[in-house]
């Protein structure tokens, strides 16, 4: 996966260090990138934090949504771009290719 994340994002206001840190690591974690140090890290802030653990919970079910979101929208995609293509074909006069060969 692409870490496109800045590695130090400008402190928003009213976090602390120690949130920040959480949420990077949570970032990585979400992101299939974190380290079995960055995941030990992580679980004991999750641990010893209860807002840490309620703010993690609400970023996993935002990260969920989000996938679930793209999915739908790459379905969408792909079915306009075959709809294009049959189109295409048919204006030409060549029979579509059968996906079901591919």
């Amino acid at each position: 996966m692409d870490d496109s994340r800045p590695t130090d994002p400008a402190p928003a206001a009213g976090v602390s260090g120690a949130e920040q840190a959480i949420d990077a690591l949570a970032a990585r974690y979400l992101d299939g990138v974190a380290t079995p140090a960055d995941v030990a890290r992580l679980e004991a802030a999750l641990a010893a934090e209860p807002s840490a653990r309620r703010a993690f919970l609400a970023l996993c079910a935002l990260d969920s949504a989000l996938d679930e979101r793209a999915a739908e929208w790459r379905e969408s995609l792909a079915a306009a771009a075959g709809g294009r293509a049959a189109w295409t074909a048919a204006a030409n006069g060549v029979a579509p290719a059968d996906d079901a060969t591919h």
